[in-house]
């Protein structure tokens, strides 16, 4: 009859054994903060679908692949696996297998791979940490499909629902939820009563490389966006100004360029900005919102092509006046190239002609006879000319 296991924050060692997985009805199960290590069981034998709700095994030593087991979880919600050493790429029955899954958590593994265009189907999805692994390739497009993060909530379903369970079962298990903290504002924060009100998304610290995907503007109910210490690429889409209840933006130590888009300035709700170490050029935006964050030449420090308030560097003629001569120099440049590229042609062109005379005796006796016969008739004309000339004088 037991539906709640909670034996968090111990010294338990050794692996979890199949009776704990396979308990009918049990519900809430957390294990987090202990010494387990191992592969976990996948518990072929006898093993039917499982009630559980809440798995919470962050913080141990367990390896092995994204577990299978999980298969048989139909009505999990709240899956944190972070903190442990799994490994191997994410499994494309997640979507299937898993459709009540509200919050994933594998920060800090070994996962690997890319980004399954099945993890953004997930409908109930409203939290999603894979930060601190080695997930490679592009940001799906399809994020933008992840329903829950799509519209504001109507207070059912999801972690809505474990809260529900927590007041109606004890009063404890509520206040156990206060426990898990959650890696948001560059900090760790813990759960409080809003835990059913988090929406986040953190991809921080793995190998994504390519552009931000302009869907990611869909996402209207996001509160956190995290792609941090990555290799992403090309501008920061407008679609971001769309992201109205963002409080946390974090999009530092990438390879991101172009300006700034204005509508950041839109995001009224923002408390926390980081876009330093890339490559942004242009004007600061302004707005009375980004005016008010903590600590701001922070946010851009790194990006040296950034002018404008709160930055020292005005955006002023003056400013620009420094890159003018490498543009006159380069003009310069080309004018050389040409000039030389004709002296060039011309001393090569005179030492074809030279080589041809000094092998072809033809050639010489021809030019010579050719150069005899112009100067003939050019003293012929000139010296008739001049006796013309000289006469005309002594008749006038």
């Amino acid at each position: 009859m037991l539906e709640v296991l909670l034996l968090f924050n111990n010294s338990f060692s050794g692996s979890i054994p199949c009776s704990v997985l396979q308990s009918q009805r049990l519900v809430f199960l957390d294990l987090s903060k202990n010494l387990l290590n191992g592969i976990l069981p996948n518990c072929p034998r006898g093993f039917k679908n499982s009630n559980i709700n809440l798995l919470n095994l962050n913080s141990n030593n367990l390896s092995g692949a994204f577990p299978l087991f999980l298969q048989k979880c139909r009505y999990l919600k709240f899956l944190n696996l972070a903190y442990n050493k799994f490994s191997g790429s994410l499994p494309t029955w997640i979507e299937s297998k898993l459709p009540q899954l509200a919050l994933l958590s594998l920060r800090a593994n070994v996962f690997s791979g890319g980004i399954p265009d099945q993890l953004t189907r997930m409908k109930e999805l409203q939290y999603l940490d894979i930060a601190c692994n080695n997930f490679s390739g592009n940001i799906p497009r399809s994020l933008g499909n992840l329903v829950a993060m799509t519209s504001t909530f109507n207070y059912s379903g999801g972690l809505f629902d474990l809260v529900d369970y927590g007041f109606g079962l004890v009063d404890s298990i509520y206040a156990h939820l206060d426990s898990f903290f959650v890696n948001v504002k560059g900090q760790k924060l813990d759960y409080t009563k809003g835990i059913a009100y988090m929406v986040n998304i953190d991809f921080s610290c793995n190998s994504l490389t390519g552009q931000i995907p302009q869907e990611i503007g869909r996402l209207i109910a996001l509160k956190n966006l995290n792609f941090s210490w990555n290799s992403l690429t090309d501008i920061i889409p407008q679609s971001i100004g769309e992201l109205r209840a963002l409080e946390s933006f974090d999009l530092s130590h990438n390879e991101l360029s172009g300006e700034i888009p204005t509508s950041l300035s839109a995001l009224t709700s923002l408390s926390r900005l980081n876009l330093s170490y890339n490559d942004l050029t242009g004007t600061i935006p302004y707005g009375n919102q980004l005016r008010t964050l903590d600590d701001q030449a922070s946010i851009y420090i790194g990006n040296p092509s950034l002018c404008g308030p709160p930055l020292p560097r005005n955006c002023s003629r003056t400013d620009i006046l420094p890159y003018a001569p490498q543009e006159h120099d380069e003009g310069m440049s080309d004018v050389v190239l040409l000039y030389l590229s004709m002296c060039i042609g011309f001393v090569v062109g005179l030492w074809v002609v030279f080589c041809g005379f000094l092998l072809k005796r033809k050639w010489r006796v021809g030019w010579f006879l050719f150069t005899d016969h112009v100067y003939d008739r050019a003293y012929v004309q000139v010296a008739v000319g001049w006796a013309s000339l000289a006469r005309k004088i002594r008749q006038g």
